[in-house]
């Protein structure tokens, strides 16, 4: 075997996927270059689909603030929960690219945005969980996209991730 060739396509492989992170500096979304921190410029970031009313508890969409029913009915085992977006464009596409590409970057970009819209001080937050994938989907995927983006946001605050509540 040419351990060479062998080192040069692996070390070509993660390099074609990290590069374009470094030197593309355009917004995500508009293609305008980009001279904010992140993946995309504030006023795309300030356009991305919010959550208006949702469950206080469960964080279900609603036609109006308030708890949703099965949360009146039934109090879950967690105290609170948040969505930072809607599930709608760009927010289902960028899921998508994580879910379904195998483009576990995302994962830390769509982290890095949650943290910049979060409405409450997250140092109060004792941990993060995540909804467990099913069997079959873990076994396709190889990962959990939920535990992924969970473990970011835990590595950024320096918080625990619990599988199991």
């Amino acid at each position: 075997m040419d351990w060479s060739n062998w080192i040069d396509k692996k070390v070509y492989s993660r390099l074609k996927i990290v590069l374009p992170e470094f030197l593309n500096r355009s917004c995500e979304l508009c293609l305008e270059i980009n001279y904010d921190a992140g993946f995309i410029c504030s006023s795309c970031e300030d356009s991305l689909p919010q959550a208006h009313y949702s469950c206080l508890t469960c964080s279900i969409p609603l036609p109006a603030q308030g708890r949703c029913g099965q949360c009146l009915h039934k109090k879950p085992a967690f105290d609170y929960s948040h969505s930072s977006f809607s599930y709608a464009h760009p927010i289902d596409n960028w899921l998508q690219r994580l879910k379904t590409k195998h483009r576990t970057e995302w994962a830390h970009k769509l982290a890095s945005l949650m943290l910049n819209s979060s409405p409450n001080d997250l140092s109060e937050i004792d941990a993060f969980t995540f909804v467990p994938s099913t069997r079959w989907s873990l076994m396709k995927r190889g990962f959990n996209p939920g535990e992924l983006i969970a473990r970011e946001l835990g590595r950024a605050l320096n918080k625990p991730v619990m599988s199991k509540l």
